[in-house]
């Protein structure tokens, strides 16, 4: 009879949790819920990355097709700086963005969403003309488009066009 009261006793113990595991369990829990939110919150932020990838090429590819839309003759009117309404021929892009901060249409008024990006837009004057062939000058147009946030200079898009004489 006493050793049937020792089993009953035995299974009442074994029953239960303790105090002390049930609070080894909580920290062994808490430690890898931190460590899951410390991945994620990394993740999350790396994947705002490609976002800004794909923007800095959208804004490089949009200003290129402008650009190549324009004649290849040399026009000697002086345009407006920074005003690619008043451009008339494609040297007339040349340093187009310096001094400007955030993207701008054609009238030079701001595009919403895009002030953090700058662009600069470099097409060599008649000096500098590389030429493919000797007969041939053709212009190298050089787009560079950067983020606010760009941590070092590498960070930027840099796209390059050429545009040759009809």
């Amino acid at each position: 009879m006493s050793n049937n009261r020792a089993r009953v006793r035995m299974r009442r113990r074994s029953a239960g949790v303790t105090l002390v595991e049930l609070i080894i369990a909580m920290v062994i829990i808490a430690a890898a819920l931190g460590g899951l939110v410390a991945a994620f919150s990394t993740g999350n932020r790396a994947s705002a990355d490609p976002l800004i990838l794909q923007q800095k090429v959208a804004i490089a590819e949009s200003l290129m097709g402008e650009i190549l839309l324009r004649p290849y003759a040399l026009n000697t009117t002086f345009p407006t700086p920074n005003v690619r309404d008043t451009f008339v021929d494609v040297r007339d892009f040349n340093d187009y963005g310096k001094g400007l901060s955030g993207i701008r249409d054609a009238k030079n008024n701001p595009i919403a969403g895009l002030e953090s990006y700058n662009v600069l837009v470099s097409v060599p004057m008649a000096d500098d003309i590389q030429k493919l062939r000797a007969d041939t000058p053709n212009l190298k147009i050089t787009i560079t488009v950067t983020y606010k946030m760009d941590a070092k200079p590498e960070d930027a898009f840099v796209l390059t066009g050429w545009r040759t004489p009809p």
